[in-house]
């Protein structure tokens, strides 16, 4: 996730579609910057979680270009299934679950944001 104030900008960092490379070439123009241990800006906080945060602080959610990337489906499985699949034990429904519970958040679903 990437938020710029001067850039009216946010950017979601949807996991496995490559997210770190973009998050990388919007730093010189963010104003926050995301991080795995920062339960406030988190890399992969939802749409739903951020707009809360924004009412928070008194930000006009509405001003902000809003978007991040997706990968196709069936790639974007497969990659998750490699990803926490270390000892081979792991089927493809416990990859998924295990995926939701490590990031803390569902696929992303940007609907009504």
């Amino acid at each position: 996730m990437r938020i710029s104030h001067k850039y009216k900008f946010i950017f979601f960092s949807n996991p496995r579609t490559g997210s770190e490379s973009v998050r990388k070439a919007l730093d010189p123009f963010s104003d926050i910057f995301s991080s795995v241990n920062d339960p406030v800006y988190n890399n992969h906080i939802t749409p739903e979680e951020l707009k809360n945060h924004f009412l928070k602080m008194g930000w006009d959610w509405d001003k902000y270009f809003k978007f991040c990337f997706v990968r196709n489906p069936w790639d974007r499985l497969v990659s998750i299934y490699y990803r926490f699949k270390p000892d081979k034990q792991y089927t493809l429904a416990d990859t998924r679950e295990s995926w939701d519970k490590k990031m803390h958040c569902p696929l992303m679903n940007l609907s009504g944001f």
